[in-house]
């Protein structure tokens, strides 16, 4: 008996988009989405049918057991050793993601927090993201290229965090200082 994987796919979608939780697109699916909004005319990120799906949502134990108990296999975690000690060659976890689950052809990676992710995922040029990102563009990177130039890339907005919190906190605490006097520490 032959599986209509479209059907398949759409109804595991349509099962992520009914559920409790925020699950976000990403990958090629959505870059080939911002490709069209950014740039219509350059070269893009092309998907078909048989293009994966994949998602990302924040890490909890809710959200496992909710994938799991809708036939996603859990086949990539960063927390403890895998059955058989092997990660299914999902072995790209860049530094925020913590687990990848997997049903046919749509993948979901939990990550320590979706939302950051998001900042930075969608700030990802388009261009940028078909040369240097894309597991089918014209430079075709490994899954540890993608995985070091993420990294970089979070590692940036982590220090760029750290900063914009200095320099809120140096100016909340200007403005609790006296007229004219010192403050204690």
């Amino acid at each position: 008996m032959a599986i209509d994987l479209m059907a398949h796919e759409q109804t595991i979608i349509d099962q992520l988009h009914k559920s409790d939780f925020t699950f976000y697109l990403g990958g090629s699916r959505r870059m080939a989405q911002r490709c069209k909004e950014e740039m219509p005319r350059g070269p893009c990120v092309m998907v078909n049918s048989t293009t994966d799906w994949d998602f990302y949502a924040t890490r909890s134990d809710a959200i496992i057991n909710w994938l799991l108990s809708h036939n996603f296999k859990h086949v990539a975690t960063r927390y403890g050793d895998m059955s058989g000690g092997s990660d299914c060659g999902y072995g790209y976890l860049d530094l925020w993601a913590t687990d990848i689950f997997v049903n046919g052809n749509t993948q979901v990676v939990l990550r320590l927090d979706a939302n950051q992710y998001k900042a930075v995922f969608e700030t990802i040029p388009v261009h940028f993201y078909y040369q240097y990102l894309w597991k089918s563009g014209p430079y075709t990177p490994n899954q540890g290229q993608i995985r070091d130039i993420l990294n970089l890339m979070f590692r940036t907005y982590e220090s760029a965090q750290r900063a914009v919190n200095r320099v809120w906190q140096e100016q909340e605490s200007t403005k609790r200082r006296p007229k004219g006097g010192t403050l204690l520490c």
